[in-house]
């Protein structure tokens, strides 16, 4: 039973605990930086400093350098990679409209109300530290660490639904999921979390 209780708090609670510091310092942040924009990027550099060294020391290290680099995309896998990043970016931006014209979130504003320097910070924020801390939150930690004990694909919808609420719109939802699953796809065949970086960017410029 110990043992039990032992897996469970390592599996899961190491993830929680890492998520819940990145929501409270983002929130902390958010008491004594007047702009909500520039609280986020406080909140995503502090959390990216713990989280990458958390993911560094329990994900990254213990593998064999030889082992870090599973696959590498060339040539025809390239190719296949990008025809199904441009269906599945596709898909996700026309069932979004279709979302947001029969199920409309009133917290959508807060972006469209954004101006002036905070709309460039926010804009900013989502092609540098964003796709960064949330990779490593969700593809990093919470996949990596579900995948020693579980299936492919309950780690896919774990991974997809926590990252999925965490945008808390519903225009959101079918953009959040279709990206998460196709990350997980790619850190899955990879093992290496800056592809997911590095498509998240791409995808959010």
């Amino acid at each position: 039973m110990r043992d039990k209780l032992k897996n469970i708090g390592y599996y899961f609670g190491i993830p929680f605990c890492l998520t819940v510091f990145y929501f409270l310092s983002c929130t902390i942040a958010g008491l004594f930086v007047k702009s909500n924009v520039a609280a986020m990027w406080v909140g995503d550099a502090l959390s990216i400093l713990v989280v990458g060294f958390a993911f560094y020391r329990l994900c990254v290290k213990p593998v064999p350098k030889e082992n870090r680099k599973l696959y590498k995309f060339s040539g025809t896998s390239i190719f296949w990679l990008a025809c199904l990043f441009i269906w599945q970016y596709i898909f996700s931006q026309a069932t979004s409209s279709w979302v947001a014209e029969k199920y409309p979130s009133g917290y959508v504003s807060v972006y469209t109300k954004l101006a002036d320097t905070d709309l460039y910070l926010y804009l900013l924020l989502a092609v540098t530290l964003g796709p960064i801390i949330e990779e490593l939150l969700y593809r990093g930690i919470w996949y990596h660490f579900l995948r020693q004990k579980r299936g492919m694909l309950f780690c896919f919808y774990v991974s997809t639904i926590l990252f999925v609420m965490m945008h808390g719109t519903t225009e959101h939802i079918p953009i959040t999921a279709s990206l998460s699953m196709f990350l997980c796809f790619v850190y899955e065949i990879t093992g290496n979390i800056r592809y997911c970086m590095l498509i998240h960017i791409l995808f959010n410029m």
